[in-house]
């Protein structure tokens, strides 16, 4: 099913591509069970990083058995330990950054040997480390790991040295490809990928001053696309990417405050846009790309923050205002097929914070609430793997669980056919609705009788509807999506209600 059909379960009635789906979001779990959950397979809050890696999932994670380690699933979605990194006395801390170069996956970890440093595994080996940057037990604590022109890029840390950019092509030992002798050292933070074939991040210059530094891994050459000439703090958040335009944040500490400043590929940044005319802004970032627009947070204060949107062409814009009095802040976004996924905090809805939302438009909607309540789940670490979404978020207790949206689930059991809503007599409207749904009939139907089903295909209510002026509550009914099963004399049709 094309997951178009996605934003039609919870939004508005659009065409479908697919017959028999709907959606769910599930606990990942296997024979053991879920992936921490009731069996507490895992701590709380000791799972992270989930990565695919040569088409299979793997994430850290602290075992109440195996320990810390380095984790997949197989095909039963059962765990497997794969690796650990443990030194003479058995001691091993968890992978972070996991990262994919070429058939390595690159992680740092830290033991009472070798201190936090970078380690390689082939998916077969035990993992082996990569370099002792910082000789002894002492660290490099790298970080910052970038992926671009078939090198890695991360920034490690030495006594001698500071924090400098490094290089690491799969085979020979890293090396320093930036630093700032005599100075101050690079300090690269903010970095990512340029359309695979630079990195671009925030950095310290010759001059000892912060400006946003473009990398050509081809050359290794850096240029800087800024040249502010700016103090560490005045260039903060991530650092977004729309086709060649390179998107930051700046604070010129004058009238204009924190806003985005835009590169085109060449001379230098300008201003993009200035978020609040009417006093300061914050342009926080969470850039991220979704059918050729580049979304982000922005507003006024940090209390005040919104989801926009940039097409590379007109000045940005709000997506949508959730909480007008408030901040709808944003933890993290994926572009997963043909709609944008986003973990938003809605203060608004003191039962949707940090929930997974829907973005459509100039409307975003909640998927599901998975941990009801003020707390919320904190939806993360997103990623694709063989079409579904996997994430972590909060479960029952506390501690974070392994979650999949699967849009080719059909949980419920209700069959639809394509495009079958171009053939409804019956209309239902508002859809979204956050209360009464108004059905709407020639009177030669009338009455007919409405059953409302959960995803699940539970039968919550049944109701005859003699006329137009009777409606549906959905007021007790949690948010979510719902079925309503209408059946005429003649006929039955099957609706998609979001309740939001």
């Amino acid at each position: 099913m094309n997951f178009k059909a996605l934003c039609f379960l919870l939004s508005t009635l659009c065409a479908l591509t697919g017959n028999t789906q709907s959606i769910s979001i599930q606990l990942v779990s296997g024979t053991e069970g879920v992936i921490w959950g009731p069996n507490h397979l895992f701590g709380e809050d000791e799972i992270e990083n989930v990565k695919v890696y040569k088409n299979e999932l793997y994430f850290a994670g602290e075992h109440t058995t195996l320990g810390p380690g380095l984790f997949k699933l197989d095909s039963m979605n059962n765990v497997v330990h794969v690796a650990d990194v443990s030194d003479l006395n058995g001691t091993e801390a968890n992978p972070s950054h996991l990262t994919v170069l070429g058939d390595q996956l690159i992680f740092t970890c830290s033991n009472s040997i070798v201190g936090t440093e970078l380690w390689s595994y082939d998916g077969i080996n035990p993992p082996s480390l990569v370099s002792d940057i910082e000789l002894g037990t002492a660290s490099s604590f790298p970080t910052q790991l970038s992926v671009a022109g078939g090198n890695l890029y991360f920034a490690a840390t030495t006594a001698s040295e500071g924090t400098e950019l490094y290089i690491y092509d799969g085979t020979s030992s890293p090396s320093i490809i930036m630093s700032n002798p005599g100075t101050s050292c690079v300090f690269p933070i903010y970095m990512r990928s340029y359309k695979d074939s630079a990195v671009v991040f925030r950095g310290i210059d010759n001059a000892g001053t912060a400006d946003i530094i473009l990398l050509d891994a081809a050359t290794n050459t850096p240029v800087e696309i800024s040249n502010f000439n700016a103090t560490n703090f005045q260039i903060f958040g991530d650092i977004g990417v729309l086709g060649n335009q390179i998107i930051f944040s700046y604070d010129d500490a004058g009238s204009i405050s924190a806003e985005p400043y835009m590169y085109n590929g060449s001379g230098t940044a300008s201003l993009l846009a200035d978020i609040n005319p009417a006093g300061p802004s914050i342009s926080e970032g969470r850039y991220t790309e979704h059918n050729g627009i580049l979304y982000f947070m922005a507003g006024s204060t940090f209390m005040n923050t919104e989801l926009w949107q940039y097409d590379g062409v007109n000045p940005p814009s709000i997506v949508e205002d959730k909480n007008q009095n408030g901040s709808s802040f944003v933890f993290e976004m994926i572009s997963y097929d043909s709609c944008l996924i986003i973990s938003s905090d809605h203060v608004w809805d003191i039962d949707a914070q940090g929930e997974l939302h829907l973005v459509e438009g100039n409307s975003i909607s909640l998927i599901e609430d998975l941990y009801p309540g003020p707390i919320g789940s904190n939806a993360q670490d997103f990623e694709i793997h063989n079409d579904k979404l996997y994430f972590l978020g909060r479960y029952n207790g506390g501690g974070n669980a392994l979650y999949v949206l699967d849009k080719e689930d059909n949980s419920a059991g209700i069959e639809i056919n394509e495009n079958e809503h171009e053939f409804f007599q019956i209309t239902l409207f508002p859809n979204p609705t956050n209360d009464n749904v108004s059905l709407k009939a020639k009177e030669d139907l009338y009455p007919f009788e409405v059953q409302i089903i959960d995803q699940r295909g539970e039968l919550l209510e049944t109701k005859q509807i003699l006329s137009a002026d009777d409606y549906l509550s959905l007021n007790k009914l949690k948010i979510g999506l719902y079925y309503f099963k209408i059946k005429t004399n003649n006929f039955t049709e099957i609706h998609r209600i979001s309740k939001i």
